[in-house]
């Protein structure tokens, strides 16, 4: 069945003009402990947290360590990106930072902040960058963003959070902002924190909302024309969902569009009810690890955990699944760009 591609998902499309880069990163979900609740987070797939469930990456375990290490070789990685949860609450981060970079890869981590001493081993174990997410500068702001927190709290947090920021650029760290534009009620807050962004000379990346795209879509690009934002490039992964547009604000700077567009890994998503139902949000965006009841598991779904989706770690490169992707990735020449077409010459998705 041929579905009509929503207006909005057409305008974030590669154009003549674009660029496409390779997929070389894995993402770790570290911990699924967070001392935030934002509730737009979709928690990397694992839904509602419960570390009972969903444990911390054990790097003290040679089997895991073993079957890693034979992963990042397959696929020639070259970054790891730290997720969870918030991974700077892994009571081993530093060590997992030193043992990365000590295999010659680029260490970057996404965070809500933590105690600035916590923030300062990390950037002494050498991280490369990290993305900072913040939602608003002013508390009644944030407050909107969180579930079942207490406004003394999120008030105490929120300026640890802004002080790690600048701590982190202080240091010569490449910081960039990440905040999640879901609608336009959320212009006020989003306005703060480009305002507070480009004060700081910090990379600012707006992302629209997984669970509603056409909707933070346009919302996300209704503000960049408020700002009188020029487009500068597209930038995407190739055969891959991620992508980022990045626009020219006059007289005040860059800022960045992190997009998801409808690309497909045909091993795994031909016969998926969330794409054929129109559901799926975040379509194939890459290679999660993370440790599920003491089990170690890759993830390529976000929307669902089945046997086409979710596989143990140790087993994962024997599966169609894996041979798809490194196909995408050793295609030198871009050759397979013709199995990843967004669009047919009618524009339907395909």
């Amino acid at each position: 069945m041929v579905q009509k591609m929503d207006e909005s998902i057409e305008k974030i499309l590669p154009n003549e003009n674009s660029v496409f880069v390779k997929m070389n990163s894995l993402r770790l979900k570290l911990t699924d402990n967070c001392h935030w609740n934002c509730w737009w987070c979709h928690n990397e797939g694992t839904g509602k947290r419960n570390m009972k469930v969903t444990r911390n990456l054990d790097f003290s375990d040679s089997s895991f360590l073993e079957s890693l290490e034979k992963l990042l070789d397959f696929y020639k990685i070259k970054e790891v990106h730290l997720t969870g949860g918030e991974p700077t609450l892994h009571p081993e981060i530093t060590g997992i930072i030193t043992y990365f970079k000590e295999k010659g890869l680029r260490v970057k981590i996404t965070s809500m902040g933590n105690r600035g001493e916590i923030i300062e081993k990390i950037i002494d174990a050498g991280i490369d960058s990290i993305n900072f997410s913040l939602h608003a500068l002013t508390l009644p702001e944030m407050c909107s963003t969180q579930v079942e927190r207490k406004e003394q709290w999120i008030d105490r947090a929120h300026q640890q959070l802004l002080s790690n920021i600048l701590l982190a650029k202080t240091r010569g760290i490449r910081v960039k902002i990440n905040t999640v534009v879901a609608s336009e009620a959320d212009f006020p807050r989003i306005r703060q924190v480009i305002d507070f962004g480009i004060k700081n000379n910090l990379e600012i990346r707006l992302l629209h909302e997984v669970s509603n795209l056409s909707k933070s879509i346009n919302a996300v690009l209704k503000l960049l024309d408020e700002y009188n934002a020029k487009e500068v490039s597209r930038t995407y992964t190739y055969g891959f969902s991620g992508g980022t547009i990045l626009y020219n604000i006059p007289n005040l700077g860059n800022i960045g569009f992190k997009v998801l567009i409808p690309v497909y890994l045909e091993s795994m998503c031909s016969i998926c009810p969330a794409r054929k139902e129109g559901w799926c949000g975040e379509y194939f965006y890459g290679i999660r690890l993370e440790n599920v009841m003491g089990n170690n598991n890759i993830r390529l779904c976000v929307h669902r955990t089945a046997p086409d989706t979710y596989f143990k770690l140790s087993e994962f490169l024997e599966t169609p699944q894996a041979d798809d992707i490194k196909d995408i990735i050793d295609d030198e020449k871009f050759e397979l760009k013709t199995r990843y077409l967004i669009t047919d010459n009618e524009g339907n998705r395909l």
